[in-house]
């Protein structure tokens, strides 16, 4: 009887595999088309610096809602910029660039896009916009949105500690899910 052998390497196998789930685990939650218009990507404290340098300007940028406005214009969401990777989830980390403000065209419900929430988002830079902010005028980047991506809840043990740090922890094959 003929013994036939496997015309893949398990050594090939294995890290085809591994690849797979490196890619599936650094994924961008936006659009490749958004991803190709925001490129070369602009760094946060330029943007902070002068907005309108880059009015027009397709840009990607995350962080955490700190408040939630629904105008005529659409929602008006303000957001403390976390870092993070380039089209994926901010970090969980007190570093932040500054604020900036994200108008959505249409009505989004407060109650979802409340204080607290992580998104990302990709969209156009409309240029500076000044709003107070305690007793000071903050200028404020003004991105119209494209497309949002809002983080659920980052997963944590039994004992609380969060799984933030392990590289799959936005991927469904994490165990921790």
């Amino acid at each position: 009887m003929p013994q036939t052998t496997n015309p893949i390497p398990k050594k090939v196998l294995t890290a085809a595999c591994l690849l797979f789930f490196l890619i599936g685990g650094c994924a961008s939650v936006i659009s490749p088309e958004a991803v190709r218009r925001a490129e070369p990507a602009v760094p946060f404290e330029e943007l902070l610096r002068d907005p309108e340098a880059y009015r027009g300007r397709a840009v990607i940028l995350a962080g955490v809602i700190l408040e939630s406005l629904n105008t005529r214009e659409g929602t008006l969401l303000t957001v403390l910029q976390k870092p993070g990777p380039y089209g994926g989830r901010p970090e969980n980390t007190d570093e932040t660039g500054g604020r900036f403000l994200l108008l959505h065209p249409e009505y989004l419900d407060v109650a979802v896009y409340a204080p607290g929430r992580e998104l990302t988002a990709a969209g156009e830079v409309l240029g500076r916009s000044l709003k107070a902010l305690g007793e000071i005028e903050y200028a404020y980047p003004l991105v119209r949105a494209g497309e949002i991506h809002l983080w659920g809840p980052r997963p944590r043990t039994a004992i609380g500690f969060e799984l933030s740090t392990h590289p799959f922890h936005d991927s469904p094959f994490w165990w921790g899910y």
